[in-house]
């Protein structure tokens, strides 16, 4: 091919061959089960509260939730299922999420697009984690670029399944059913239907309630306001600072792009971004939970360049962003540590941290926490001691991090011999001990 025909193909607009869809949905397969099979254990710490819900429901126990809809949990019981093990049917499903947003990208934008988004650090990270929000992100701007495209059933049910995995989801709900009007409301209620008949027959309210995130966003860290407007503007702020990746602000350019060529695309993606900032701005926000939009300002490099002119920046977003997406959270890396260490060691497991979980039956279970046996400052080894003979802990698991505010235990968390307790291992920043009789 000549160098005249190369530019000629890599300028032109036309549509591309649909059998290009297929492609991109191996190569996003291909590359998130590969990462995601790279890293055995979880590396999410509140993956552990979805398991002990999912294993909830198969008893008919925690349908309702204030903070997480019934959607994923209720998916992931029954994929854990089939495979045995619930760290599997997490990361099958954030996957599943990465290949149908990239197919969705395909189909209605490039799938050169596809592609440039597949490999930013976002959806390489989160689609090899285990978790709620790539899954509700996906469905959420698929929703949005179907009602564009006029499938009003279609995106009313995308709509309902963001909603289902995350309240947040209800963002794109103001955009999907402007666009998809009475077919999308009917297709919204169809796809929550689980969530109004488990409040009906089981008891519970089915309205979320989102004021622990609010407390948090006012807290230590959330930079306190005198008032609601003011603490919207602050939370504003606090936002704008997880966007801020040369990807995700060039993405920015090419929104405003599309929108100057009143591309209905852009216009309403760049608008659910903004609405779901809005949201998060009410709490608190970070890259975890600033993902949808994270992706919508990635979607924006279709705008930037000629649809084909894309393929080149896939080498230069791959080198910036695969170290940073492979990257593992210093609490997961010490946490699999442990768990390597308490291989075949019987709880019930006590610990400083809620990133430490056991497995049984295929679940994860989080262990009970050291600071129900005392406050911090005047926890001791002896109150712990006597407080784990009571409620039958067996293991404890201690982080010099977070035992730094309790003094009384610092020599038990450093692995000093202490009366009650014997070490069976040890490692950089964690120990964990037997408790004697």
């Amino acid at each position: 091919m000549s160098w005249a025909r190369l530019v000629h193909f890599l300028r032109a607009e036309r549509a591309e061959a649909r059998w290009l869809d297929v492609v991109v949905a191996l190569v996003a397969c291909g590359v998130l089960a590969w990462l995601a099979a790279s890293v055995p254990h979880a590396r999410f710490v509140d993956f552990v509260s979805f398991s002990q819900r999912a294993e909830g429901l198969r008893r008919g126990e925690h349908w309702m939730h204030p903070l997480y809809p019934v959607g994923y949990p209720l998916l992931l019981s029954g994929l854990q299922a089939l495979s045995g093990d619930v760290l599997v049917a997490g990361r099958v499903i954030s996957v599943a999420a990465g290949v149908g947003l990239s197919v969705a990208l395909s189909r209605w934008t490039s799938p050169w697009l596809a592609l440039v988004v597949l490999v930013q650090v976002p959806v390489l990270t989160y689609g090899a984690t285990e978790g709620t929000d790539l899954m509700a992100a996906a469905l959420a701007i698929s929703a949005v670029l179907a009602g564009v495209r006029g499938r009003s059933w279609l995106a009313g049910a995308l709509l309902g399944g963001a909603c289902m995995c995350r309240y947040t989801g209800i963002a794109a709900a103001p955009i999907v059913l402007w666009l998809a009007g009475w077919r999308g409301l009917v297709g919204f209620g169809l796809a929550t239907a689980p969530h109004w008949l488990g409040a009906a027959v089981l008891g519970g309210s089915p309205w979320p309630d989102q004021s622990l995130n609010m407390r948090i966003g006012q807290g230590p860290g959330g930079g306190p306001a005198a008032g609601p407007v003011e603490r919207f503007f602050v939370g504003l702020w606090q936002v704008s600072h997880s966007l801020k990746t040369w990807p995700a602000l060039v993405g920015v350019v090419g929104l405003i792009v599309g929108v100057w060529r009143r591309d209905k695309r852009a216009i309403y993606l760049l608008l659910y971004g903004l609405l779901h900032c809005a949201g998060l701005a009410l709490a608190f926000g970070n890259p975890r939970l600033a993902l949808p939009v994270l992706v919508v300002m990635g979607c924006g490099w279709f705008w930037l360049l000629p649809r084909r002119w894309l393929v080149l920046a896939l080498p230069v977003l791959l080198w910036w962003g695969w170290p940073r997406a492979r990257e593992i959270p210093g609490d997961a890396v010490l946490v699999a540590e442990v768990q390597e260490a308490a291989q075949g060691m019987e709880g019930p497991y006590a610990s400083s941290t809620a990133w430490f979980y056991s497995e049984q039956g295929g679940w994860l279970r989080a262990p009970w926490a050291i600071w129900e046996a005392a406050q911090p400052g005047v926890l001791t080894p002896e109150k712990l001691h006597t407080w784990c003979k009571k409620v039958g802990i067996r293991m404890v698991v201690l982080d010099r991090a977070r035992t730094r505010r309790a003094p009384g235990i610092q020599g038990l968390s450093m692995g000093k011999k202490t009366e009650g307790f014997e070490l069976v291992a040890k490692g950089k920043g964690w120990v964990l001990l037997r408790v004697l009789p």
